[in-house]
C-alpha cells in the first residue's frame, strides 16, 4: 500500500495520504482527513505501507536579523601557491594553518597578518583509486590543538601521514585499510590526553586505534578486531566503518560519521578519555557510546559540534531519498550513560531547525537556536575557491 507523508506547514506536522489524495491536494483540492490510533499509523508505517515519499512543507519559523558581513581579505605568502585546504589552531587564536597543492605548509595569523612558511611536505599518491559517487582522493590537512603537529590524510583514500611543524619527515604513517576506504572521508583527528598529543586514526574498516603523534607508540592496543571464515566472532566485534572524527570543543568526546551495511549513516558519539584512560574496547561498544540517528544511504552530511554538549546534525528524515533541508540538535549530555548489556543507544533529538527553500540561492545564514527561527541570510559570506 503506497502512501505519502505529507508536511502540512503547523511545525513538522504531517498527514498520511494515498497517491490519488496526494494529486487532489497538489491540485489546490480540498482533502478531508480523520486522525487514526497509535497501531493503526504503525502498522501503516512498518508492515503494510510503502512510503513513496514527502510532500508539502514544514513550518519555518523567521524572524529578521542583521549580521555583520564584513569581510576580511588577506594576502597569502608569496610563491605559496593554490591553497588545498586549512584548518585552525585551537589554542592560538585566530591562528590557521594552510596546505597547498605542492605539500607546503603555512600559517596566518588574521589578528596581525603575519604569515609564516613551515617547510613541505610529501602527498600521498593513490593512483589506483577507484571513485564511488564523485568521491575523489582529496587531501585533507589536519592541525593539533597546540599547532606542533599536522597530519595530511587522504579523504576517501587509506593513506596518510603525521609531521612535526616544519619537519618534512613523518613521525609515523597511516594507513586505513583496503575495504571501501572510498566511501568515507578518512578517520582521524588530535586530541590531547595526559600532556601527549594523541593522534586518533583509523587503522581498518571498523577499527579506530590511537598513537603518540610525537613516537608512534600505539596506546590502543587490543586484539582481536577482526575475524576470518572458520573463526569464532570476537566479543568486540564491531560491524561499522568509521567516517569523518569530529573533536568536542571540550576535547572529551568524539562524533564518528559512519555507517553499516546496507547501508545506513549511524554517527556515533563516544568519551575519548574513557578509551584512553578505563577501556580500550570504548570505541567498539563502550558504556558512553551513543547513536544519534540511522538514515539509510545518508552520511558524510553537515555535522558539528554547537559547545560541548550538543551536536548538530544536516538533514531531517530518515531515508536519503525523504530527507529535507533542516538540522537536528542532540543533546549528548542529557542521556543517561547505558549498562553494558543494554544495546545501543539512541538520542533523542531536541530541536530542529527547518531551513527556508532557497534553492537558488547560496551564502550563509544563522539560527537563533533557543526560538528555532531562522534569522537571517547573507550571500557576502558565501564560501570562495581560494588561490
Amino acid at each position: 500500500m503506497k502512501y505519502y507523508r505529507w508536511l502540512t506547514g503547523v511545525g513538522l506536522e504531517a498527514e498520511l495520504l494515498c497517491p490519488a489524495r496526494v494529486a487532489e491536494r497538489e491540485a489546490d483540492h480540498t482533502v478531508a482527513t480523520a486522525e487514526i490510533c497509535t497501531a493503526c499509523r504503525e502498522w501503516l508505517e512498518d508492515e503494510v505501507g510503502d512510503m513513496g515519499g514527502v510532500r508539502g512543507r514544514p513550518e519555518i519559523r523567521e524572524r529578521k536579523e542583521a549580521i555583520d558581513n564584513a569581510i576580511g581579505r588577506f594576502p597569502l605568502g608569496e610563491n605559496f601557491g593554490s591553497v588545498l585546504d586549512l584548518a585552525p589552531v585551537i589554542k592560538k587564536p585566530s591562528t590557521w594553518m594552510f596546505l597547498s597543492a605542492t605539500g607546503k605548509i603555512a600559517s596566518l595569523n588574521l589578528g596581525s597578518k603575519e604569515w609564516s612558511d613551515l617547510g613541505e611536505v610529501e602527498l600521498q599518491l593513490e593512483p589506483d583509486h577507484t571513485p564511488w559517487v564523485n568521491h575523489l582522493v582529496t587531501p585533507r590537512l589536519h592541525v593539533s590543538p597546540a599547532g606542533d603537529f599536522i597530519a595530511v590524510v587522504n579523504d576517501y583514500g587509506k593513506k596518510g601521514a603525521v609531521y612535526r611543524v616544519g619537519s618534512s619527515v613523518p613521525t609515523m604513517t597511516l594507513n586505513g585499510g583496503d575495504y571501501h576506504p572510498e566511501t568515507v572521508p578518512f578517520s582521524f583527528v588530535f586530541v590531547e590526553h595526559r600532556s601527549r598529543c594523541i593522534a586518533i586514526h583509523r587503522t581498518a574498516w571498523n577499527r579506530l586505534d590511537a598513537s603518540d603523534s610525537a613516537t608512534g607508540e600505539l596506546v590502543s592496543d587490543r586484539n582481536p578486531t577482526s575475524y576470518r571464515r572458520g573463526e569464532d566472532r570476537p566479543a568486540h566485534y564491531l560491524d561499522y566503518f568509521h567516517g569523518r572524527l569530529v573533536l568536542s570543543p571540550d576535547g572529551r568526546r568524539i562524533v564518528d560519521d559512519g555507517w553499516v551495511w546496507h547501508p545506513f549513516g549511524i554517527p556515533d558519539v563516544w568519551d575519548i578519555q574513557a578509551w584512553l584512560d578505563n577501556n580500550v574496547w570504548e570505541s567498539e561498544d563502550g558504556p558512553s557510546k551513543l547513536s544519534l540517528a540511522s538514515r539509510a544511504y545518508y552520511w558524510d552530511h553537515a555535522l558539528c559540534w554547537l559547545g560541548s554538549k550538543h551536536v548538530a546534525l544536516g538533514g531531517i528524515g530518515d531515508d536519503d531519498d525523504y530527507i529535507f533541508d533542516g538540522v537536528r540538535l542532540f543533546a549528548v549530555d542529557e542521556i543517561a550513560p547505558r549498562q553494558a548489556q543494554g544495546g545501543a543507544r539512541h538520542a533523542k533529538w531536541e530541536c530542529l531547525l527547518v531551513l527556508p527553500d532557497r534553492s537558488s540561492a547560496t551564502g550563509t545564514g544563522c539560527f537563533h537556536l533557543p526560538r528555532t527561527e531562522w534569522l537571517c541570510g547573507t550571500s557576502a559570506m558565501e564560501p570562495e575557491s581560494v588561490g
